[in-house]
């Protein structure tokens, strides 16, 4: 079964997205809307309303804050969508596209590659091998601070999928600061773990993950798309995320598959920015 899919939103995510559409035998490009690179897609750019009728499929790489409409509105039309993170602003808008999705009878898959990216599954690894004593993220991006300290924190949303992933659930959060350009928090553990988590917005660094975990046999660390066991890198074998994205969404419309991250957790991760966002103090995390 070959399926037709059109793309909204040719950025970089968007453009990633087309490279992985060509020739896939189990996919077809057949339009774009909008984004700097949509004339290079190969396809008609066309427009909004007319986006939605021409595809059984629709990824929308669009801008974060436009996703919820977007979302809505293909599944409304009866399209199966494929959406980058975040899916909504909240945990309770997820779930609510999520029973819309299944209301409708179409998939709704959410990409969170950073879940597929080979230092992190070779983290979560030796940590559910050797376990671990302590950990700190720090994440640091360019440009304007964000607005406030809400939307900061759900920026932070695909590390908070990668600190999940790795250390597990945590009981509690923390939280010491939190604007829109820094986030000083701690994620504890009910038997006494923490995890030390800072996050930045603004200044000229370059956009970065460390992420490191001590465990009783020694340092395991991220650091941007590398990854080092007490200091000596690791050999990872690359792989093409948004094609392994796009290949599990696929099999789950033919219901051969699962996600990698259920749609729960998702929500739940979501739900975790929204506590990350709420400022000082010690706050209770309801479990995934």
């Amino acid at each position: 079964m070959t399926v037709s899919v059109a793309v909204i939103g040719v950025g970089v995510a968007g453009r990633a997205r087309v490279r992985a559409l060509h020739d896939h035998p189990r996919a077809t490009l057949v339009a774009v809307h909008r984004g700097r690179f949509a004339a290079d897609a190969g396809v008609p750019v066309v427009g909004a309303d007319e986006v939605l009728k021409l595809a059984e499929l629709v990824i929308i790489s669009s801008p974060s804050e436009t996703h919820e409409v977007w979302v809505e509105a293909a599944l409304r039309a009866g399209r199966h969508v494929i959406v980058e993170y975040p899916l909504a602003r909240t945990g309770a808008a997820a779930r609510r596209l999520l029973a819309l999705a299944a209301e409708k009878g179409k998939l709704l898959h959410v990409e969170h590659i950073g879940r597929l990216a080979p230092p992190t599954v070779w983290l979560a690894e030796r940590v559910a091998a050797e376990g671990w004593t302590d950990a700190s993220m720090t994440f640091e991006s360019p440009g304007a601070p964000w607005p406030d300290g809400a939307t900061h924190a759900w920026q932070a949303e695909s590390r908070l999928h990668r600190l999940t992933q790795v250390l597990g659930w945590p009981a509690t959060l923390e939280v010491g600061r939190v604007d829109g350009a820094r986030i000083e928090a701690d994620a504890a553990w009910t038997d006494g773990r923490r995890a030390h988590l800072r996050f930045l917005r603004g200044g000229g660094g370059e956009r970065g993950l460390d992420f490191v975990v001590r465990t009783p046999h020694g340092e395991r660390r991220i650091t941007g798309r590398g990854a080092s066991s007490d200091g000596s890198p690791v050999l990872l074998a690359e792989r093409a995320l948004f094609r392994a994205d796009l290949d599990t969404a696929l099999d789950r419309i033919a219901g051969d598959a699962n996600s990698y991250v259920s749609d729960e957790v998702m929500a739940a991760i979501l739900d975790l920015t929204e506590v990350l966002g709420q400022g000082q103090g010690e706050r209770s995390v309801k479990p995934a």
